[in-house]
């Protein structure tokens, strides 16, 4: 396994841990089964809201590039490229990005295909697929986690995001 598969497994199952391991198990039948319907359904709500951010991100980077990519991180969020330092912070964030944003047709879509929400309510991941396509390179694709937390205007701002990248070969990009 490449080191940058090693990392988003690590993230993912830190992801998973976080959002698991802060309710003891309940005997089936018990007091608690109400309760726990109830975070079920409060946490199924909350996932909506981040699936749906995750999408509006998407929609905003496509309209506003990196001024949006930017927006949507909170101050202390961090990228964690498939290759290179981890960056922190809107300005590092920034400087990172721009030049992929500013290559000649520059395009960066994804889709969310699925996430969880911790039983706090403020903590979040999800996970999809990426594609990045520009006039002067090859098309990457790739799989991407992002880390969520609700900031304190109620609004989800992303909190780490790491993805990894496949080159598209040429014969797959035709058919």
């Amino acid at each position: 396994m490449t080191s940058t598969a090693t990392r988003v497994l690590r993230l993912a199952l830190m992801a998973g841990l976080a959002v698991g391991c802060d309710r003891p198990a309940q005997p089936p039948g018990s007091a608690g089964d109400a309760e726990i319907s109830r975070e079920a359904d409060r946490t199924s709500g909350l996932l909506q809201e981040v699936m749906e951010a995750d999408r509006d991100f998407a929609a905003a980077v496509a309209e506003g590039g990196v001024d949006a990519w930017v927006a949507a991180f909170a101050e202390d969020g961090s990228m964690i490229p498939a290759s290179g330092p981890v960056v922190t912070g809107h300005e590092a964030i920034r400087e990172m990005m721009t030049p992929a944003f500013g290559t000649p047709g520059f395009v960066l879509k994804w889709e969310p295909q699925g996430g969880e929400v911790a039983t706090s309510g403020d903590l979040a991941y999800t996970f999809g697929e990426f594609e990045s396509r520009s006039d002067a390179e090859a098309p990457v694709r790739g799989r991407y986690v992002t880390v969520w937390r609700l900031g304190g205007a109620g609004r989800w701002e992303v909190i780490a995001d790491i993805g990894t990248r496949e080159q598209i070969e040429e014969s797959e990009e035709a058919g």
